[in-house]
């Protein structure tokens, strides 16, 4: 009798024992805890580059137009530019980073003729290309893997216009321009590795074009005037990936 109650207590003590080292390493199988680390290197000196894709959202019309002898100018149609852009930059004590850039700027937009008919609807368009050339410098605030930034740039564009009708292939304006940029700038560095990230940002972006208009003989009517605006301002968003070397 007593060896079978020193049994049953051995017994009982192992049973718990072997639950005791089960919860404990169910714990450490649902626990895991991961280490902090940064992706961000955080180098005082770097150089890299950038790709991004852009949109301009312009707060003004950049075209309007007439359609009657002394009607009012209205805006065509609303549109937004497609851009493609990169640039260089480099960085010194890390937080300071000048960069230049250039890009492709694209913007395309029409409206119908009010003097058309359902049968046969005819428009006038518009078009501008523009490749901005632009300097500038940013300031970083962090040294995490998630880096705000503020800056600021400028510089030059080399832009084309076009006004033309869809029904007719012989009045028509093209003409090259070359117009003032500049841009005030805050955005967020994503790094995604010690050597490369996504960047986000978005800026106020003004192009000064040359003011200027089109008209195809003196019956707006039939043939729509066209008046160019200029001193364009516009808010920039823009995405991509970045680079360091």
């Amino acid at each position: 009798m007593k060896q079978g109650f020193l049994l049953l207590v051995c017994l009982l003590g192992t049973a718990e024992s072997f639950a005791a080292q089960q919860k404990k390493d169910l714990r450490a199988l649902f626990s895991f805890r991961r280490e902090k680390f940064t992706e961000n290197e955080a180098r005082s000196s770097d150089f890299g580059f950038d790709l991004l894709l852009s949109t301009l959202v312009p707060v003004m019309p950049l075209v309007t137009s007439i359609e009657a002898l002394g009607g009012a100018a209205r805006p065509l149609n609303y549109s937004t530019f497609l851009n493609f852009e990169g640039s260089a930059f480099m960085s010194f004590n890390y937080h300071w980073q000048v960069y230049v850039s250039g890009g492709y700027y694209t913007y395309e937009t029409r409206k119908e003729n009010a003097a058309s008919v359902p049968t046969l609807p005819q428009f006038h368009q518009f078009a501008l290309s523009a490749i901005p050339i632009m300097a500038g410098v940013k300031y970083r605030f962090g040294t995490t893997d998630i880096v705000p930034y503020v800056g600021i740039g400028g510089g030059i564009a080399l832009g084309n216009r076009r006004a033309s009708y869809d029904y007719n292939t012989v009045n028509f304006l093209d003409e090259s321009f070359t117009a003032v940029v500049g841009q005030a700038i805050g955005g967020f560095e994503f790094y995604i590795s010690p050597r490369a990230g996504i960047r986000l940002e978005f800026s106020a972006f003004y192009m000064r074009i040359p003011q200027g208009g089109y008209s195809a003989g003196n019956a707006p009517q039939a043939l729509p005037f066209f008046q160019f605006e200029g001193s364009v301002i516009s808010m920039r968003y823009a995405s991509g990936l970045f680079f360091l070397l």
